[in-house]
Parts: structure tokens; sequence; C-alpha cells
């Protein structure tokens, strides 16, 4: 049999076939298996030569594929020989999302132990569509994540499975400052547990499709540290300003995202500043579900950037109207069009008297937009109005206002693009979709 120089990587001229490759530092060979799609790839190296046995299972970063299942996940993890990764993702391919993978829950808890004790940095979980089961019953299971005192940031998407929290009775998420959970039943005391008092230094809290075990209809949320929240509030999770208490220095948003009509706004009311505010706007027909979004949007929170998507079966303009009216000091605005929503000036699908339709609330001679500088327009509806209709409030404007239009079909971008502006105050830039 060969000598590790044959049998590996050959280098140098003539085929001399020394290895100049292997004689590099661990360090920068580990660089070099980084840059492969995947901690597999990078483990196929090891049969290169002795010297490269081991390289690949002291990588600083492990990117693992459920793409043949667990068993090499767990192997991987098992070989791994470093004292600490920075980062561990976990990952279902794409091309297995149609199909409903089995997977022992006891595995999956297996890896997040491994985490709490060798991670130091990230941890990402991504399976959308597996089914978690014990190995004995074949039952379905929890996923259990213990504590985890050096990991930075946690994201973790399953699909329907509950998600537990082994802690201890002392013992904090010291250096966690970024918790993403998706798709998952959650025990509400175990999280407001983590959330209140396991978590010194959270700065972003993403909680998307959420589900309380036990048809609970409060979750609690307190933090000194959050800067950034998202939590989607269409499931049995309803924000109670009784439940949740946001401490002086927590009323400073970088970003916030709600659905107006359904107890995001309550939330909003908790805060004095947030940098982007997004607003789901979605306003069924009916006169009382119209009013029910003025009397919600009577005051927002002072924003920079304000994202506006509306999902209305009511007149856009008197909508958008209503919103600028209520954020003075706006730089950007977004405003996305949902499909089915009514056009600009059309009249809502309500009975006659709905406030949209009120002249009044058409008017623009009471908007402040001295700091307006940006305008995006996106989805769908009469682009053309709405281009129109902020082409008449740049005279509001004391600042240059660029107007941007996204649009796929050819004859809006022409028709956007005739539109002359009143000054060279106003730029109208449109971008084919």
């Amino acid at each position: 049999m060969g000598t590790d120089s044959e049998c590996g990587i050959a280098g140098g001229s003539q085929g001399s076939g020394r290895d100049y490759i292997s004689g590099l530092p661990d360090s920068i060979l580990q660089s070099i298996l980084l840059r492969l799609e995947g901690t597999e790839e990078a483990a196929r190296t090891s049969v290169v030569a002795r010297r490269w046995r081991s390289v690949w299972a002291e990588l600083p970063e492990l990117s693992l594929s459920m793409a043949h299942g667990h068993g090499p996940v767990d192997a991987a993890l098992a070989a791994y020989s470093a004292p600490t990764v920075r980062r561990l993702e976990i990952k279902m391919p794409q091309s297995l999302w149609s199909r409903r993978v089995a997977i022992p829950a006891d595995c999956v808890s297996s890896w997040l132990d491994f985490a709490s004790l060798h991670l130091a940095g990230e941890l990402r979980l991504k399976m959308p569509f597996v089914n978690m089961y014990t190995k004995t019953t074949r039952e379905k299971e929890e996923i259990v994540l213990p504590l985890c005192e050096r990991v930075t940031a946690i994201f973790l998407t399953f699909h329907g499975e509950t998600l537990r929290f082994r802690l201890p009775a002392a013992g904090v998420f010291s250096a966690l400052a970024t918790l993403s959970i998706s798709n998952v039943y959650v025990d509400g005391q175990e999280l407001e547990d983590v959330l209140c008092s396991r978590c010194p230094c959270l700065k972003q809290l993403v909680l998307d499709a959420i589900t309380v075990r036990g048809g609970a209809h409060v979750f609690p949320i307190r933090s000194d540290s959050l800067e950034r929240l998202e939590v989607d509030w269409k499931t049995n999770i309803v924000y109670r300003p009784s439940h949740c208490h946001f401490a002086e220095s927590g009323r400073h948003l970088q970003r916030l995202a709600i659905t107006v009509n359904y107890g995001g706004w309550q939330l909003m009311q908790r805060f004095d500043t947030v940098k982007e505010l997004v607003l789901d706007v979605q306003i069924e027909q009916g006169i009382q579900q119209y009013n029910s979004f003025l009397e919600n949007t009577k005051k927002l929170a002072t924003c920079e950037v304000l994202v506006a998507r509306l999902d209305i079966e009511h007149a856009c303009k008197p909508t958008l109207l209503h919103l600028l009216r209520k954020c003075a000091g706006l730089r950007k605005l977004v405003v996305q069009v949902q499909l089915g929503s009514c056009m600009v000036d059309y009249l809502c699908k309500s009975l006659s008297g709905c406030p949209c339709g009120c002249l009044e609330n058409r008017r623009t001679n009471n908007i402040v937009l001295d700091s307006l500088e940006e305008v995006e327009i996106r989805g769908y509806g009469d682009k053309v109005e709405l281009v129109r209709l902020f082409v008449k409030l740049s005279a509001r404007c004391e600042k240059r206002l660029s107007i941007t239009v996204s649009e796929s079909w050819k004859a809006t971008r022409e028709e956007i693009s005739s539109i002359c502006p009143p000054d060279d105050k106003v730029e109208i830039v449109v971008r084919s979709t």
C-alpha cells in the first residue's frame, strides 16, 4: 500500500506525486472544506489520506442534511471531535418537503443535547414536514430543548410538533440574542419562564404559527432587552395587556409586525417608537369592520418606515390617507395591495354609509409629510392611481420624493411612465417583475 503522500492529492510539476495540500495547517484546510456544499461533502475527504481523517471532524461549522435520513446526522455528530462548534445547521432538503418523513423525537432531542454541550454560536433546525415518533411505541413524541448557555441564536422550524424545555432550577441562556420558533406547540408556562427569566440578552424574538398547548389564549412576554418582536397572532395566541409587560427600556423597537384587526393594535400601543412598523391591514366587508380599523389605528407608534399590506374589501385611498395622517415624521412608505382588494378610487363592497366613502376621509390637506423621501408600491390593485395619489401628495413633501413601482404588465408600466411629475422634486421609477 502506498504512503500518505502517494495516496494524497498530487501537487507539483511533472506528476511528482507530492501532496502539498495536506501539508497545509488545519485552519487553512478547514477553510477549504467549509466552502464545500455541506459537512457530508467535507467528510468524504477523509478517504484521501490519514492526514485528512480528522480535519472535517474539527470544522468550526457543521451543515448537515436529512436527505438520507437521520442516520448520517447521528454519525456525524458522534464523530465530531472539536470541543466547540460555532454554527450547527440540520435541515430537511426542499425536495423532501412533499413527503411525511418520520424521525425519532429522541434523535432530534439528542441533536439539541449536542448543541447544549458543544455549540457556542448559531443553531438552525429546519424540518418543515416531518412526523416525530418514539422508537418504542411509534407514537407522536415531544421535542426537548435543553439549556444552551453559549448559543447566541436559535432558529427552530418544525411542523406542528410539541416543543418542551428541559430547564434546571438555575441557569440561563446567557448568550442568546435571537430566538425564532415556527410551527410548533409550546407549553405557555415553560416558554414564559424562558422569555421572562432565562434570556437576559434576548434582542430578537420571532414566534411564527405558534400554538399554546391546552387551548390557552394567553401568552405572557416580559423582556427588558427585546428590540425586535414578530408574532403570528392568527393562532390561538391573543395579546392581552394584563398578561404582557414591557419595561420602559423595551418601549423602543427596531421592527414590529402586527395584524391590525386581530389584537395586534393593542401590542403596538405598548411602544413609543418603532423604526420599521409592518401593518397587515385586513378589513372584511361591513361598516362595523371599517370602524374597528379606524378605532384601532387612532394612534400609531412613531416610525421611520411604514409597511402597509392591504387586504381589504374597502377603498384603498382613504385607508392609506388615514394611516398617513397618523405617521408624521415618516421617511419611507411601502404599500402592498393584495389581490382582491378594492381599487383606489372605488367605493367599498359594504352598504352605503361606510366611512371609507366619506369625502372628509379622502382629503389630503390635513396630512403632514415633511420627512417622506421614498414610496414603494408593490402587489396588485390600481398602481396607476396610487402613483397619481403620491404625485399629488408630493406637494406636501419638503424633501425630494422617489416613487418606485414594481409591475409585471408592460401596458401598466408604460402608463405609469407617462405620468409627468409636477417638478424635479419627484422621481418615478418603474421596475419590471
